[in-house]
This record gives C-alpha cells, sequence and structure tokens, in this order.
C-alpha cells in the first residue's frame, strides 16, 4: 500500500484528510495529545510516542512493520 493509505487505515475517520493535510499534521491528527511535540521530536521518538509499548522496536523494525505494529489488525 501507499504510505498515504496505510496512515488512513490506522484512523479511517481522517482518511478524507490524508492527502489535503501536511504529514506532521495528520500524525498530530492520529494522537492529539502529542501534537505539541510533532515538530520538536524526531520521528522515531514522536512515532514511539504513538505507542510507548513499541517503543524497543522503532529503531530495528523497518518502518512498514513498526506501522503493522501501531494497529496489528490493519497488517500491510
Amino acid at each position: 500500500m501507499p504510505f498515504t493509505q496505510r496512515l488512513c487505515h490506522l484512523r479511517r475517520d481522517y482518511a478524507i484528510y490524508a492527502e489535503t493535510m501536511p504529514f506532521t499534521q495528520r500524525l498530530c491528527h492520529l494522537r492529539r495529545d502529542y501534537a505539541i511535540y510533532a515538530e520538536t521530536m524526531p520521528f522515531t521518538q514522536r512515532l514511539c510516542h504513538l505507542r510507548r509499548d513499541y517503543a524497543i522496536y522503532a529503531e530495528t523494525m523497518p518502518f512498514t512493520q513498526r506501522l503493522c505494529h501501531l494497529r496489528k489488525e490493519k497488517k500491510v
């Protein structure tokens, strides 16, 4: 799947915005509570904050696999 489509699968309710929003803003919409960090943290760290339980994998897994772990039921 193209990345944009995968991101839509993570939160289908924001699918309509996926093509029109900048990536940083889309990431914020996934977890609004981390929006303040989106510009200041490195991407890998931001991804860890989305699901802290997978932080240990963030450096070692390929990105696609990490994205799958965020929502196991939406494996790419």
